[in-house]
């Protein structure tokens, strides 16, 4: 007996969505419903919706509303949104009253930033200082604004990795934080490496205490292929240590939102035949958060 086609209407705007509805389209067991903006109305006979969240829904809540509409409408949804953006009770509550499930990979691009904290966190033993820096090859440097409007992803990764290397030695500590602008040819401001920057920089470097920092480096596109890298720096009493991970890929297309693509599209039957209730896995490194389905 043949499957149902599951009718999917993709939430989001930019390359993230588009790819994902593009592979909805390409699918057998799948059909397009719409492709659709975050305010634009669901297009009847929706069965599922992948709902790929700007940072923005994030930040001001607009997310978890639009999803507890959605599923106490009797729509099932998978969605990027990280764990901590909706609350587990509102989910039930909103699961319970439209008969439907939500399942919630963790696989928004900002929560880069702790998964590799928590890596980074298993090999930093007995150091003294750490210092982490992300490099990101983009095809428009962000302003100073923009930087500083990302902020609260990069302090989050921070107290990620400060609770795993010093423990609780760090409560109440501000995190510093400098912009700066790096001219072509000029030298970055890190201790990482001594060689000129070969292209424009927006560097932002941000400190917790004396002995822990966090670089995020935007560097204007130079036909590099490796448009993000992370570099942890951590010394001891008695050795100094060095990791890279550079992450490849072609074209415009940024590694974190590879991704965060990644699950979406294989969540989309389990949710649709499971019984009402929560089906996440976050992809946080070290944290997983089991079923939680509805009697």
């Amino acid at each position: 007996m043949s499957r149902k086609r599951i009718a999917v209407t993709v939430c989001g705007t930019g390359v993230v969505a588009e790819r994902v509805a593009a592979q909805v389209r390409a699918r057998k067991d799948l059909k397009l419903a719409g492709l659709i903006a975050a305010d634009d109305a669901v297009p009847a006979g929706t069965d599922c919706i992948v709902h790929v969240p700007a940072a923005g829904e994030l930040l001001d809540d607009s997310a978890a509303a639009r999803i507890g509409a959605w599923l106490r409408a009797g729509i099932d949804v998978v969605s990027t949104a990280p764990a901590e953006a909706l609350p587990d009770a509102d989910l039930r509550g909103a699961c319970r009253a439209g008969g439907t499930t939500y399942h919630g990979t963790g696989g928004h691009p900002s929560r880069l930033v702790s998964r590799f904290n928590r890596a980074f966190s298993a090999i930093t033993r007995n150091i003294r200082d750490v210092e982490l820096v992300e490099e990101r090859e983009v095809a428009q440097l962000p302003s100073a604004d923009d930087a500083r409007a990302v902020a609260d992803y990069y302090v989050a990764g921070l107290h990620t990795l400060a609770d795993a290397v010093f423990g609780n030695a760090l409560p109440g500590v501000p995190v510093k934080a400098r912009v700066r602008h790096v001219a072509a040819g000029s030298e970055p401001p890190s201790r990482v490496g001594k060689a000129p920057a070969p292209a424009e920089q927006l560097v932002v470097r941000r400190s917790l205490g004396e002995h822990l920092a966090y670089d995020t480096v935007w560097r204007q596109r130079d036909g590099s292929d490796v448009p993000l890298r992370y570099r942890l720096n951590t010394q001891s009493s008695d050795a100094i240590g060095h990791v890279t991970i550079e992450f490849h890929a072609g074209g415009d297309v940024d590694p974190a939102d590879h991704l965060a693509c990644g699950a979406l599209l294989d969540a989309i039957r389990p949710v649709f035949e499971s019984a009402p209730g929560i089906l996440r896995h976050d992809l946080d490194i070290n944290h997983v958060q089991l079923n939680d389905c509805l009697a």
